[in-house]
């Protein structure tokens, strides 16, 4: 089972002195663990980063059981210890600490003090020849905790549904022996540890751990310890004689109700954790339901801490009262000069809100000013165009002819479709119209309906040109005989009566005009008669056939 890593990341160690290593266990990205093996006298073999360390002591002689002080669990840490170093003021050679479980006892932990020196000793030493000598070693703390601790957070790591009995664990080394009893509403409350007399073989060694196991877990003891019935045993042994006491516990009569396993990382694994490895992960690992005993820290150290801690805070406290005594005379004035600022800022909101009166009053009076420029200039303009006006209303009623003489050329054009008027230029009473098309006919038509005007249109002259045609006067005959196809250019002048003489009026003609209309002519008129008038109109017949060009 994979449970989340914590925000901070310590190392667990442990040591294993019969190979002369150093085990260390770290988290593993994969939510695991990263187990490394570095020779105890060897340098540079492995790179501690973190200033977090945690081990556990190897000898047998640490204990735990119900405090003899008279405290409870509710009493704050610098009680509990002032009533645990008065209790123990003949226990010299031995660091103590405690801990508190769920149901309400204070259990104390003992061991001996040359044993915690002697494993503090042996682990700054391999950290001390792995540091490079060009870098600052980095500051840490050293964390010392008991072996079963240890072995009990590991299978409680593994454990997908802990058992709601109490849980035996014994840990066997090769020349001592612990167990605990952990139950999960009362936590860890008992450990003892015993070494091995001298010369006893490994038979030896296993048989008595199973006899003292036994005993721990009978009725009698269990119930003194106000614990449930003991469910399950758990094992962690080296890895030459783990099989051999695992077998013995199995096949003991004095356990027949509990089932015994060895320690596995996770519970479906199928090969046991090797216990230096355990042991390591152990001290790495962080359970609420197994609190830290540190061994490294005396209970004087922590009640110093302590005592600092109380008077850092009444130093903060101290200062929290100056500070409002202060406040207390600073108050009226920080209310007077407030009174002072509103009365300065009422006053200075108010000359700034006449002021913007003001200035909205002159960007008025400039607005109107420049209101009233433009007024004057428009009316100037006004009276400049009016006069334009009438200058060209004028000059309309002084040339009706001009546009008479459209009307009247309007009435006479004849009715073919070819017939194109390119040109018309207009020079005192001379009318001159250019113009193409391909029936000579219309031509003459034109130039009859221009004679029978009753006077209006007098000295017809007509010019026609077939457009190609070769110049050569000796090629006329063969321009005489060309086919009706071809476009034929044609200049018609005449008089027109109104121009020529102005002021004269005409009966109106008694000729029936024609009525066909050429096609949209643009009119480009001069401002005054004595100036050609050019009508000028862009081909909008369709194409001639055979090739030829407008």
């Amino acid at each position: 089972m994979k449970k989340p890593k914590p925000t901070a990341y310590p190392t667990g160690l442990s040591i294993d002195e019969r190979n002369a290593e150093i085990i260390v266990a770290d988290y593993a990205p994969d939510g695991g663990f990263d187990i490394h093996r570095s020779p105890i006298n060897e340098a540079r073999r492995v790179n501690i980063t973190s200033t977090d360390l945690r081990t556990v002591v190897d000898d047998a002689n640490a204990h735990t059981q119900a405090t003899p002080a008279s405290v409870s669990a509710s009493d704050s840490d610098e009680v509990i210890i002032n009533a645990l170093l008065d209790s123990q003021r003949d226990s010299s050679g031995l660091i103590s600490n405690f801990t508190r479980t769920p149901d309400g006892r204070v259990l104390l932990t003992q061991a001996e003090e040359v044993s915690v020196a002697k494993t503090t000793r042996v682990i700054e030493h391999w950290l001390t020849i792995q540091q490079p000598t060009h870098i600052d070693r980095l500051p840490h703390r050293l964390r010392v905790e008991t072996r079963t601790r240890a072995i009990a957070r590991v299978w409680h790591h593994a454990a997908q549904a802990p058992d709601t009995g109490t849980v035996a664990f014994l840990v066997l080394s090769r020349d001592d022996y612990a167990v605990a009893l952990w139950s999960k509403d009362t936590g860890l409350v008992y450990e003892t540890e015993e070494s091995f007399e001298a010369g006893a073989t490994a038979q030896i060694k296993c048989q008595h751990s199973r006899n003292m196991f036994a005993r721990l877990i009978a009725a009698g003891t269990i119930q003194n310890l106000n614990l449930p019935q003991v469910t399950r045993a758990i094992v962690s042994a080296p890895g030459d004689i783990q099989d051999r006491l695992l077998a013995l516990l199995i096949s003991s009569n004095d356990l027949p109700d509990v089932e015994v396993f060895p320690v596995y990382l996770n519970e479906g694994d199928q090969t046991p954790l090797d216990q230096s490895a355990a042991l390591a992960i152990g001290a790495l690992l962080d359970d609420p339901e197994l609190p830290p005993c540190d061994l490294n820290i005396t209970l004087a150290e922590q009640l110093e801490v302590i005592k600092e801690r109380s008077e850092e805070a009444e130093r903060t406290s101290s200062k929290a009262r100056a500070m409002h005594a202060t406040l207390a005379v600073l108050i009226p004035l920080a209310v007077v000069l407030a009174v002072m600022i509103a009365s300065y800022i009422d006053r200075t909101v108010e000359r700034n809100r006449l002021q913007s009166r003001l200035d909205a009053e002159d960007s008025t009076a400039a607005k109107l000013a420049t209101e009233n420029a433009d007024y004057e200039s428009s009316k100037a303009s006004f009276t400049t165009f009016q006069n334009l006006l009438d200058n060209l209303i004028g000059l309309r009623q002084r040339q009706p002819a001009a546009f008479q003489l459209l009307r009247d050329l309007d009435q006479r054009w004849p009715r073919d479709n070819s017939w194109l008027v390119s040109e018309m230029n207009v020079k005192g009473g001379n009318v001159e119209i250019k113009g193409k098309t391909r029936n000579e006919q219309a031509i003459t038509s034109f130039a009859k309906n221009l004679e029978f005007s009753d006077g209006l249109f007098t000295n017809i002259l007509t010019k026609n040109n077939l457009q190609g045609a070769n110049p050569n006067p000796s090629a006329s005959a063969a321009a005489a005989t060309a086919p009706s196809s071809n476009v034929v250019e044609f200049t018609v002048s005449a008089t027109y009566t109104p121009l020529a003489s102005p002021g004269k009026q005409l009966a109106p003609s008694s000729q029936s005009p024609a009525a066909a209309l050429p096609p949209a002519i643009p009119l480009n008129t001069p401002s005054t008669l004595p100036s050609p008038i050019s009508l000028r109109t862009p081909p909008t017949n369709p194409t001639p056939p055979n090739g030829v060009n407008q």
